[in-house]
């Protein structure tokens, strides 16, 4: 990870990280390594923690990840599960497990800051941070109640009384505000994001943008033995990630049908990752594309995918969710000289068009994904597109950084709101 310059005056603080997921995470794990280091203690307090060596962990990067950890004294990692039941550590705020959890932080494990991955267990975090005056951070990297909302409509009716508990989107919307009016600084993913937190915080101070961005280094060397070209036959085409209908695989499915019936060029799409594989296989039978559409789960070495693959695609639906996130891929397929076709959500419009490193399509329109698609066959249209990609990572969406403001808003947050030493 990137390695941040600690200065002599600069006070050593311990930060508690609040993860409601499976560790490594991709974002968790660069601001984990960044604060550490930057000169400070972490305690990171997960869901579950699955090492790399096991092959499960879902992080490109997690060996190189898992291997830093591992040497630096200045990093602890808990798991809450196993041994616990699942049921017993389910992420919300008034779970006492985890309320005993994140109070442990404070009290127990003297932290000076709380960093909280996402809203369910933030509510937790500020209880136990104002008991102790003890500032807390919201990594807010997703409009919560919008993702709720989208794994409602593409789940239908079939799952419709579990969500209107498991996923009460009403529920979401008070939760979140309440959780972003309550904390000291908020950090956003994308620009788009600041005026909708900035409404529901009802200010503008401490909303701080810390991009999804790719630790350069560190993928390059992940990807430093792979060969980075596709089939001399074929137009090799990747999307890696969360295999669902709200994430448009629905839509690329269908392009692959109408690429191939307008005899469009020959193209294999490769779809890396866990979720609707049967239904969406099944799509792709239908409609006459299942050996032209692959399909091949989780992959802990997806990057390798990415590295052999032409061209990468990023096709979500566009939704009040979309238009305020941005997925960790993209900038991993520009990092990787890959030009790339996307839907138009606002943050990826933004960056591609910007930044001229591939293509936009009109969201869930099959003809128009094909269409983009087509237009990549020409070898050297796709290397002047990737090159531009791979100069704007260089140069500016890089996690060296969004790390510098990340280190500097703990810091500065430390130093305004923190409890005295005993």
């Amino acid at each position: 990870m990137v390695q941040l310059a600690r200065a002599r005056t600069r006070r050593v603080m311990r930060i508690g990280f609040v993860h409601f997921a499976r560790y490594p995470d991709i974002r968790v794990s660069k601001m984990v390594a960044s604060l550490a280091d930057a000169g400070h203690e972490l305690v990171v307090v997960a869901r579950t923690i699955v090492p790399a060596a096991s092959g499960l962990a879902a992080h490109p990067y997690a060996t190189e990840a898992e291997r830093q950890m591992q040497a630096r004294s200045n990093v602890v990692l808990r798991s809450m599960s196993p041994p616990m039941r699942r049921v017993a550590t389910v992420p919300y705020h008034v779970n006492p497990v985890w309320r005993r959890a994140v109070r442990d932080l404070v009290v127990r494990d003297r932290c000076d800051l709380l960093l909280v991955r996402e809203i369910p267990l933030a509510l937790a975090a500020v209880a136990a941070g104002r008991e102790q005056g003890v500032p807390i951070v919201l990594d807010m990297a997703e409009n919560y109640p919008a993702l709720l909302a989208a794994w409602r409509r593409w789940e239908g009716r079939g799952r419709a009384l579990v969500n209107s508990v498991a996923r009460n989107v009403a529920l979401a919307r008070r939760l979140e505000r309440a959780v972003v009016r309550a904390v000291d600084a908020v950090l956003v993913v994308v620009p788009e994001h600041v005026d909708r937190v900035t409404a529901l915080r009802g200010s503008t101070d401490n909303v701080i943008v810390v991009e999804n961005t790719p630790a350069l280094d560190e993928l390059d060397q992940a990807t430093a033995a792979v060969p980075m070209s596709g089939s001399n036959r074929l137009l090799e085409l990747v999307c890696s990630g969360g295999v669902h209908y709200y994430r448009g695989i629905d839509t690329l499915v269908d392009a692959a049908a109408l690429l191939r019936d307008r005899g469009g060029p020959d193209a294999r799409w490769t779809v890396v990752g866990d979720g609707k594989l049967a239904e969406l296989r099944a799509r792709a039978a239908r409609r006459g594309v299942g050996d032209v559409v692959r399909f091949v789960g989780f992959q802990p070495e997806v990057l390798r995918f990415v590295a052999r693959a032409d061209v990468g695609i990023v096709p979500p639906h566009r939704s009040a969710h979309y238009d305020v996130t941005m997925p960790n891929k993209l900038y991993d397929y520009m990092a990787l000289r890959k030009p790339v076709v996307v839907s138009d959500t606002i943050p990826m419009r933004r960056v591609v068009q910007s930044t001229e490193c591939g293509l936009v399509f009109e969201s869930g329109n099959a003809a128009g994904l094909a269409e983009q698609v087509a237009k990549l066959v020409d070898p050297e249209v796709r290397r002047s597109l990737g090159e531009n990609g791979r100069r704007a990572v260089e140069t500016r969406y890089r996690w060296d950084v969004d790390a510098r403001t990340l280190v500097e808003t703990i810091e500065r947050l430390s130093k305004t709101k923190i409890r005295p030493d005993p």
